[in-house]
């Protein structure tokens, strides 16, 4: 239960505006109160979080180091910012059994992105071992492009 003065505030943010930066030390968590965020990992968008309730930024904050991730607003976004997400969580176990499912539901779907790009680099590999002409270097960039774009989508979960 957040209650006034635990170090837990309400916060708004416009769409752009960044709301956890990449490599920044973690510094609390948040929860997703309304509206959309959207991640980025080295500036290429990876997921949107979407659904209230969600826990944004909690990675860091419970292992102490630095952010995974760059998330931003993609809509007007309200959140509650909870500056100690260890005391939340032993005060809020179903909270912490949450997240546990959240991750374990992340793992199987990361591991399918994985072996997605490797098949997509075996291809990459292949192709270029079958190149003989100009024309044969065009084809490879072609199959390269929509591969590349296969791959993205998969990673934004499309």
């Amino acid at each position: 239960m957040l209650v006034e003065g635990d170090g837990s505030k309400r916060q708004s943010f416009k769409p752009g505006d960044v709301v956890l930066e990449q490599g920044k030390l973690a510094k609390g968590m948040y929860i997703l109160m309304s509206g959309e965020l959207e991640v980025f990992y080295e500036e290429v968008k990876v997921a949107e979080i979407t659904e209230k309730g969600s826990f944004v930024g909690e990675i860091a904050s419970i292992q102490g180091g630095r952010r995974t991730a760059t998330v931003k607003a993609k809509t007007d976004a309200d959140l509650i910012y909870i500056a100690n997400a260890t005391r939340y969580f032993e005060e809020n176990p179903a909270s912490a059994l949450s997240i546990a499912q959240s991750l374990a539901a992340r793992i199987p779907e990361m591991d399918k992105k994985v072996a997605e790009f490797e098949k997509f680099v075996e291809k990459w590999v292949q192709a270029f071992d079958d190149v003989i002409a100009m024309d044969d270097i065009r084809k490879i960039k072609k199959e390269l492009v929509e591969l590349h774009e296969y791959f993205i989508r998969q990673l934004r979960g499309g």
